[in-house]
């Protein structure tokens, strides 16, 4: 009671005669600010100020101009895909709107389904740009901004910049799923955490625009697998709610009436129109969803006579080292007898891959193809190569009209292997790891002082001959091992020097045996895990 009393009275003697005539003073400053011509146009201030008599609101400007202006809409609370998810949740029919509050919730997955045609597009483009022309190691090693500045230096800019942005919708969608694609387990083939954490751009490898079943092209493949999954989820409960069938297309064939296109905006604009909305003065806003009217709006815009995607039909990127290998050498002896190029030619080829390097890439691809045929329609010995790839495969060949007479289809093998060392030298000399098919295990380093001795020898031995024998040791002998399998004995741990011998005396490369004994002692200590060290140190001796 004493409390109570003690608070009447300060109220009556403190508080009464501070607070006398503010309610006056606050009327007339709204009905001054009201009626000042600056602000007073604006049919809103007086309703926010409570300034606007009832006669007011009967005007004809008034019922004109404040459903026109924005301001009014700034006081209730946004409608927003939030509140769909939420009034489902709350709704009785809940389990009848499963299909709803999905497209709700994932919306931004389901936005970037619509460029799945642009991201296989951009695949067909790195199919015929660098398809079997090439090799892992230098896909891995150039950064697209490398690759695009080197393939359009100087010419075709128009070509460029389309390719460019091809890649830049490719990088927007990879860097905005990454996050969604961490939970996903539909991946064909298994991608690291570390690559999703990576986000792409144009300094990374050119291997990360490749579909590839490993290595940073696992993310092409990870993005489209996580797409196609994406659709045919929505598809299958579609299919499943509605009773219907649904259509199957494959990746490579589908365009934009396939897939689930819809963009956040468009989910929203189908929400209002299924929303009553009132704001009433002095109250809060008040929201209500017809939520079976938007769910079979829904139905109908992204849904409805949408196709399945068979999530097996993305092809892998075919790398220059896929194209040719030993056992295709072996079956072609079988097909089409193999005899060696002469000297001239060799000679001849060497030069002309020199001076046009372009050359060099378009006759290996062309001679990889070559090969495919003959293992499958076989050929005669004697016909000429340049006939053969013209008139039966209309493949561009022209190494010089010297070679182009004198090459017969008993020689392509030979001609193949030249190319290939001409081509690993080619890698050397600009830092990339040559022979992308060989483990790494034949990879290691040798020391300094050994080095300097095969340095020393190969001043005053001519050094091409040990570089075919290299290549030939490595296509015949290594690169067919398979680094991931078990093996019963360690071909790396054996005497490379004896190892070379034995091939290049069944291979009858004499003057590579010459060659090799020239050296004497200084491969002695050498193993054959230390023969990509000792090919570099006979380009680098080679160069100077």
């Amino acid at each position: 009671m004493a409390r109570h009393n003690w608070e009447v009275e300060f109220a009556t003697q403190y508080l009464e005669p501070l607070l006398e005539g503010h309610s006056a003073a606050i009327d007339s400053l709204n009905q001054q600010m009201a009626s000042d011509d600056r602000m007073g146009a604006n049919p809103l201030l007086p309703v926010v100020f409570e300034a606007t008599t009832e006669e007011a609101w009967q005007r004809e400007i008034y019922l004109k101009c404040f459903v026109s202006i924005g301001e009014p809409w700034r006081f209730r609370a946004r409608i927003t895909l939030e509140n769909v998810i939420l009034s489902v949740d709350q709704s009785p029919d809940k389990e009848k709107l499963t299909l709803l509050s999905r497209v709700m919730s994932q919306h931004d997955n389901l936005r970037w389904i619509q460029l799945l045609p642009q991201l296989m597009e951009l695949q067909q483009e790195m199919h015929r740009l660098l398809g079997r022309s090439i090799g892992r190691s230098e896909a891995n090693t150039l950064t697209i901004a490398q690759y695009c500045h080197e393939r359009w230096a100087k010419t075709n800019r128009r070509e460029k910049e389309r390719i460019e942005r091809m890649i830049e919708v490719y990088f927007e969608v990879f860097n905005s799923l990454r996050g969604s694609m961490r939970d996903c387990t539909a991946f064909f083939y298994p991608v690291s955490r570390e690559l999703l954490d990576t986000p792409l751009s144009f300094k990374s490898p050119l291997s990360s625009l490749l579909a590839t079943s490993k290595g940073h092209g696992v993310c092409f493949r990870a993005l489209t697998d996580f797409l196609v999954a994406t659709q045919n989820g929505f598809m299958d409960e579609f299919a499943r709610e509605k009773n219907v069938q649904v259509t199957a297309v494959t990746i490579s064939n589908i365009t934009q009436k396939d897939l689930i296109c819809v963009e956040p905006e468009e989910l929203l604009a189908i929400v209002v129109r299924s929303c009553s909305y009132s704001l009433r003065s002095g109250g809060e806003t008040t929201r209500s969803f017809d939520l079976m009217q938007i769910d079979r709006h829904v139905k109908e815009r992204l849904f409805a006579g949408r196709s399945y995607i068979d999530p097996r039909s993305v092809t892998s990127f075919p790398f220059r080292d896929d194209a040719t290998t030993v056992k295709t050498l072996q079956m072609l002896q079988e097909k089409v007898p193999q005899e060696p190029i002469s000297d001239d030619l060799q000679e001849e080829l060497t030069r002309r891959c020199r001076e046009q390097p372009n050359d060099l890439h378009t006759a290996i691809s062309a001679l990889d193809i070559t090969i495919g045929f003959l293992l499958t329609i076989g050929g005669t010995q004697k016909l000429p190569l340049l006939r053969f790839m013209r008139d039966v495969l209309h493949l561009k060949w022209n190494l010089g009209a010297k070679v182009n007479a004198q090459v017969e289809l008993r020689h392509i093998q030979s001609i193949w292997l030249h190319l290939t060392c001409l081509r690993a030298r080619e890698q050397t000399l600009r830092r990339i790891e040559p022979f992308d098919t060989l483990p790494d295990r034949f990879r290691e380093p040798i020391g300094d002082d050994m080095q300097q001795t095969l340095q020393t020898c190969a001043k005053t031995v001519p050094v091409g001959p040990l570089l075919k024998l290299i290549t030939d040791f490595v296509v015949f002998q290594l690169s067919s091992i398979d680094d991931s399998a078990e093996q019963e004995t360690d071909y790396s741990t054996y005497p490379l020097k004896y190892s070379l011998e034995q091939h290049a005396d069944d291979r009858k490369l004499y003057d590579a045996m010459s060659a090799l004994e020239s050296f004497g002692d200084a491969f002695e200590l050498l193993r054959v895990k230390h023969i990509i060290a000792v090919w570099k140190t006979f380009i680098a001796t080679e160069r100077r």
